[in-house]
């Protein structure tokens, strides 16, 4: 095996905790000093009813409240008021490994029998301590790619899937929730 097959098989022969690298983040918030940004974070994620896999992204966690406007009659100051609150898809994507449990939930939902399910996204520390996490209630695939395939390459095969969900939580590493 050479070092880089030694290194994707190592990585794929994880299953206890879903870990990916998060990248290095530069600014803190007041009151972060107890726990400090460094690039040694890990995300795992969670998927209720499939077993631990290892993700090597999660991107597009966002929400948004739409603003309501309206004038008040009084002075004619416009007022602005919480409107609904959407989630944005998010995309989790993972080495392809054979493993057909992200496969045949989309594919059931795709039927129209979906299951919805909650996921978790835990930020942990380099020693494996929650900092915070994400929790997604009600998700369930829309979309799923295939890897893309290239005989003459050497990169790892990815497989991704999109989520939507109803609902989105961020609870400190503090609270004892996952």
């Amino acid at each position: 095996m050479t070092p880089n097959t030694k290194s994707i098989a190592a990585m794929l022969g994880c299953v206890l905790l879903a870990t990916v690298a998060l990248s290095s983040l530069s600014m803190s918030a007041p009151g972060d000093a107890a726990r400090p940004h460094t690039p040694t974070q890990r995300v795992q994620v969670h998927i209720e009813g499939l077993p631990a896999t290892t993700f090597l992204a999660v991107n597009g966690l966002e929400a948004e409240t739409e603003v309501i406007q309206y004038v008040d009659g009084a002075d004619g100051t416009v007022r602005m008021l919480p409107g609904k609150t959407s989630y944005a898809p998010i995309t989790l994507s993972r080495p392809f490994t054979g493993n057909t449990d992200l496969w045949n939930w989309f594919a059931s939902a795709a039927e129209g029998q979906v299951e919805r399910r909650d996921v978790a996204i835990v930020i942990v520390d380099g020693q494996g301590q929650p900092l915070g996490s994400y929790r997604l209630e009600n998700a369930w695939p829309v979309k799923y790619s295939n890897p893309h395939l290239k005989a003459s390459g050497n990169e790892v095969a990815v497989e991704t899937v999109e989520l939507v969900y109803e609902d989105l939580t961020l609870s400190s590493g503090d609270e004892d929730d996952n």
